[in-house]
Formats: structure tokens, sequence, C-alpha cells
């Protein structure tokens, strides 16, 4: 499983779509020209006077979901997900439109099942991977004050002094898929080229950050910690022993 969140802290996308369902009483529709992916994707296709029936489970943190559908045409079949049928999928198969359906009222929180039976024609549906959502601290066991000490630690370290280490930042948190804590600080501009700007632009929520340098994060992190799961590094080996590369005498003494 992971969590998807598109170049901001926050992806927005699906936030309105719970609301229209619970609205009018039925999972939401909207038509888009994407193509299918997420942590499940069946691919059916049904030769005449054949059927096709495939299932697949996926994983929701908080009991929210989107399902997405894929029609080469018009199609004829039914999607389920926990044994419910999706009306909305499966109109959008007989009308051969590809669509976004908010299935979140039939999901529960931990893993779930999405079943289709194609009897005619071709199509993709897929479950996205899960979204993060917004709730209140105290619903879920955590402390706000314990989260109110971020505002002071990112606090800190902001500013524009040769002792500050950044100008503006986005803190966020979250809980088993739910945003328990999420608040910008300070500028997301403060210059433009060398000049200091007399209007400098506050970071949001929705900043956009230039990742660079976390090559150590996503990369060399990621690959130590596979290497100690699988007991072929020890973390308080020195380095002369790991490799004799490593010429000098203070860097092979290093763990």
């Amino acid at each position: 499983m992971r969590l998807t969140r598109p170049t901001t802290a926050r992806a927005v996308a699906l936030l309105a779509v719970p609301a229209l369902a619970l609205a009018i009483g039925a999972p939401a529709v909207a038509e888009t020209d994407a193509p299918p992916e997420g942590q499940v994707v069946l691919s059916l296709s049904v030769e005449p006077r054949d059927k096709d029936e495939q299932s697949g489970t996926f994983y929701s943190p908080h009991g929210h979901a989107t399902l997405r559908v894929a029609a080469e045409g018009r199609a004829a079949g039914q999607v389920r997900v926990n044994g419910e049928v999706v009306p909305g999928a499966t109109a959008a198969l007989a009308r051969g439109r590809d669509a976004v359906v908010d299935v979140s009222q039939m999901v529960e929180a931990g893993e779930n099942t999405v079943e289709v039976r194609l009897v005619r024609g071709d199509a993709y549906v897929s479950v996205d991977f899960p979204e993060l959502v917004d709730v209140d601290p105290s619903d879920v066991g955590v402390d706000p004050a314990v989260l109110a000490r971020i505002d002071a630690a990112v606090e800190s370290r902001l500013g524009l002094e040769d002792t500050d280490r950044y100008t503006g930042a986005v803190a966020l948190v979250a809980h088993r898929g739910q945003v328990v804590y999420e608040k910008a600080f300070g500028d997301a501009q403060t210059h433009d080229g060398a000049d200091l700007l007399a209007e400098p632009r506050p970071a949001t929520v929705d900043t956009i950050f230039d990742m660079a340098s976390i090559t150590k994060v996503e990369a060399t992190t990621a690959a130590v910690m596979r290497l100690v799961d699988e007991g072929r590094l020890d973390l308080d080996s020195r380095l002369g022993v790991l490799s004799q590369d490593v010429g000098d005498t203070a860097g092979r003494s290093l763990t």
C-alpha cells in the first residue's frame, strides 16, 4: 500500500465526491479520460458467447475508496464491492464511457474486495491507491496537545536570519491514512533572484516544493533497511569492514 500525494502536501481532487454521493444517496460518478491505475487493476475481455470474471482485494485505512471504469466501446457486466452492486460502474460499462465512482459507502476500514463479471466487450476496472482524509485528532486517539508542539519546533528554525534553516514549511501528520494535523508556516517565496520581495508570498498547504536532495531518504535509507532486514548488513559494522575503498583511517572506523 502507498499513499498518493501528487505535487503538494494535499491531494484535493476527490475530496468533494463523498459529499455529493451522500446528497444524492448513491455513488457519485464523474467522467474521466485518465487511464486506469491503482492498487487493484482488473483487465477484462470477452469473446462472443463467453464471459470473464475477475476479483481483487484492496485496502482502505479509513473506509473511503474510489473505483474507476474504462470501457473500450459498449460492454455489459456487473461490478461489486464487498458483494454490493456498484450502479454507476455498471451504467458506465453499458454506455462504453470511462467513469470515476466514489464507493466509500460500500467500503470498510481495512481489507475489501472488488468483483467484476463481464459478459460482453472489453474493460478495465481499478481501485485507486488510498487518499488521506481529514479527521479530528481526538476522534482517532491522538492528543491535540502533543500536536501543538509542532508549531514551536517548526517556528524555531523559520526566518531569513543566518541562523534560520528555512523561510517556509508545511507540516503534516497522518495517522492510519487520516490527517490529524496540517499547517503552513512562513513564506513560499521571499526573493526574486537576488532581490528581496517587498511582499513575500506566504506558504499555504498547497504550496509546491522542490523535492531536491532526497537520495539519502528515498534510495539509501530504503536500501539499508532492506539489507538489515535480510540480515546482510549490521548497522554496527565499521566502514573498513564493509568496503576496502575507504582509504583514510578515520573513515574506516566509522559505523
